[in-house]
């Protein structure tokens, strides 16, 4: 088990074997860490229904597993201008951290949009993704996304780099619309990689 310390943020990760890299991004909404590929989030100490690809993967890969910002052992501030970008920043340092030039990706829930923001912000980085459950914003689900950052924001308000009153405008900011690729005007992102 490693740290990475950043400027505003310290990530928690595990490294397994020899081999071409495959990051892993766990499910879990914004409590996503390294033990969510074990245990499933909506039944803690229950085994997933999947295989844990940490212990899949392992004997022919060097996995990278994370726990994202503020979740598990990692922690890092909310500003007034975090957001996707702060988690995308903190993905690609312990990349350049670790000297990873290309690899495979692995996400899960919203491992699935931390694994598309990070192949937007570098083309070339990621070789192959597998994009499980992925997360999704509707009308049917904005209350359960909703309990989810409360639940999340309550977890967290003590933390340090952490202001309670500002979490609702990262609630906003993260979750307020489309999540996943926004588009430059005029532009699109390439209809394999739309949410």
């Amino acid at each position: 088990m490693s740290t990475l310390e950043l400027a505003d943020s310290r990530i928690h990760y595990e490294l397994q074997d020899e081999g071409y890299p495959v990051l892993l991004f766990a499910p879990g909404f914004l409590s996503s860490r390294i033990e969510r590929w074990r245990t499933n989030p909506a039944r803690p100490g229950v085994p997933q229904d999947f295989l844990d690809p940490i212990a899949g993967l392992s004997p022919d890969f060097r996995t990278i597993a994370l726990d994202i910002r503020n979740a598990g052992q990692s922690r890092g501030a909310v500003g007034p201008d975090d957001g996707w970008a702060s988690y995308t920043a903190d993905h690609l340092a312990l990349l350049d951290h670790l000297r990873i030039g290309r690899c495979h990706v692995m996400g899960a829930c919203i491992g699935v949009s931390f694994a598309l923001a990070l192949a937007q912000a570098r083309p070339g980085l990621v070789t192959a993704m597998v994009l499980q459950n992925p997360i999704g914003l509707s009308a049917r689900n904005r209350d359960a996304l909703d309990t989810e950052f409360k639940s999340w924001a309550t977890q967290v308000a003590d933390f340090p780099g952490i202001d309670s009153s500002r979490l609702p405008d990262f609630n906003r900011r993260l979750f307020g619309g489309d999540f996943c690729l926004r588009c430059r005007a005029g532009s699109s992102p390439p209809a394999t990689f739309r949410c």
